[in-house]
């Protein structure tokens, strides 16, 4: 499967060696450590400082703050228990994801 390429619309921007291709800066690869979408964490910043109004417009404004009891579960504890169950399998899956999806039962 070929590499995705970065995201961000300004990575061809930043004069490095790496981006210089016969006499061209170009985007550089997306790299795996930041979300398989873009190759630093400067890239990540760059992209979401552009895009984050979009982003947030698209998911939803949060209007109103969110409760639990407490005693119920935080979030590590809880992250915990579906890493011990006998059917995890560790996958690119944030486990944030994971819990946001039980909690909204997506």
């Amino acid at each position: 499967m070929p590499k995705n390429f970065c995201q961000n619309p300004l990575c061809h921007l930043d004069n490095t060696n790496d981006r210089l291709k016969n006499g061209k800066y170009q985007t550089r690869k997306a790299n795996s450590g930041w979300y398989d979408y873009f190759c630093t964490r400067t890239c990540f910043h760059q992209y979401f400082n552009i895009h984050a109004n979009r982003i947030i417009n698209f998911i939803g404004l949060k209007t109103e703050p969110s409760f639990r009891d407490q005693n119920d579960q935080d979030i590590y504890s809880r992250a915990n228990d579906i890493r011990s169950r006998p059917d995890y399998k560790w996958n690119k899956t944030n486990i944030s994801e994971i819990i946001y999806n039980q909690l909204n039962k997506n």
